[in-house]
């Protein structure tokens, strides 16, 4: 995050050394990156790996994919096939905290990829018309993203029954669900201002 932003300011451009390395062992983190020194974060990735989407963040929730490739090598030394996992990274974008049930940081896709992130709004429950078609269930493991968002948001927040999902595409067609962020309004009389 470029604060101030001025071509002739000889702090910029914004290297490793200026922001907060988080690794695996950084599983709680209460520092606020973005408006605490140092102003920002990153992951470092495994070897060869890449990021391969473009980073999404809506209302504190970061997402992105990266790609480790894999090679099989024959006997004689000749590639047979190149192949690989992704993993998808979904993190607290102020200190890069998991949003992930299972307290990772990512999850892994076996042998495939995902699209570059957007995101729809869904509704969680009391339709209007309970014929129509409903959105699946908020998996288990996802379920901790909205709470956790509910904490960056403000304490006079009132939850609407909907979510403003953040998916994916997958390689096979199917729509991945990375986040769900819940809808926050604030009951204000604008009388009284």
């Amino acid at each position: 995050l470029d604060r101030g932003f001025q071509l002739s300011d000889a702090t910029l451009p914004i290297v490793e050394a200026d922001l907060r390395l988080i690794d695996d062992s950084d599983t709680n983190v209460t520092s606020d990156f973005l408006r605490q020194a140092p102003f920002g974060w990153f992951i470092t990735l495994d070897v060869e790996e890449r990021v391969i989407s473009r980073a999404f963040s809506l209302s504190g929730v970061t997402v992105f994919s990266s790609f480790q490739p894999e090679e099989d090598v024959s006997d004689d030394g000749a590639v047979c096939r190149r192949f690989g996992n992704s993993r998808t990274f979904v993190v607290n974008t102020t200190n890069a905290n998991s949003l992930l049930g299972s307290g990772d940081k990512f999850f892994v896709i076996e042998g495939g990829f995902l699209s570059p992130a957007f995101a729809e709004t869904s509704q969680t429950k009391n339709p209007d018309d309970p014929d129509a078609p409903q959105p699946p269930p908020i998996p288990d493991n996802l379920e901790n993203v909205i709470e956790e968002i509910k904490k960056l948001l403000p304490t006079d927040c009132r939850f609407a029954n909907y979510t403003i999902n953040i998916k994916a595409v997958r390689d096979d067609t199917g729509i991945q669900l990375l986040a769900a962020v819940p809808v926050c309004t604030i009951e204000n009389n604008w009388k009284d201002l």
